[in-house]
């Protein structure tokens, strides 16, 4: 009688453990496909406003790309809080550049600055998704 009871012991604890790993790894998973996700998300958007910030220096943008640029910066600054406090102050720091300097990305300076803060945003989130 006892080992029958011990056994199904056994088997309720090893079937409670499984479940609770099954459901630690589901966690992880979804936990890195959003982050995953939102670094793509962010890339793209990266890539859109360094698209802007070189249209408006080199001449060829014929639109308004302060309303598109400030769209861009604040999703990435949203989309960042799925990411470690590095890579979110990263983002607060593209924020900044891109306050102090839209006005001026017809000017080398500005959008060298601009550029630079893409690129350390850029690189960021690639080192965190190759992490995964």
């Amino acid at each position: 009688m006892y080992s029958q009871l011990s056994s199904s012991l056994f088997i309720l604890i090893f079937s409670i453990l499984t479940l609770s790993y099954m459901v630690y790894r589901a966690d992880i998973n979804e936990q890195n496909s959003t982050l995953r996700d939102s670094g793509f998300m962010m890339l793209q958007r990266l890539n859109h406003l360094q698209r802007l910030s070189d249209e408006v220096r080199y001449g060829t943008s014929k639109k308004d790309v302060e309303i598109e640029g400030w769209s861009d910066v604040l999703l990435i600054e949203d989309l960042a809080i799925f990411f470690p406090q590095e890579t979110q102050a990263y983002s607060i720091e593209l924020h900044k550049t891109w306050q102090e300097n839209f006005e001026q990305l017809k000017t080398e300076h500005a959008n060298e600055r601009m550029t630079e803060a893409i690129r350390a945003m850029r690189t960021q989130i690639k080192a965190r998704i190759n992490q995964l």
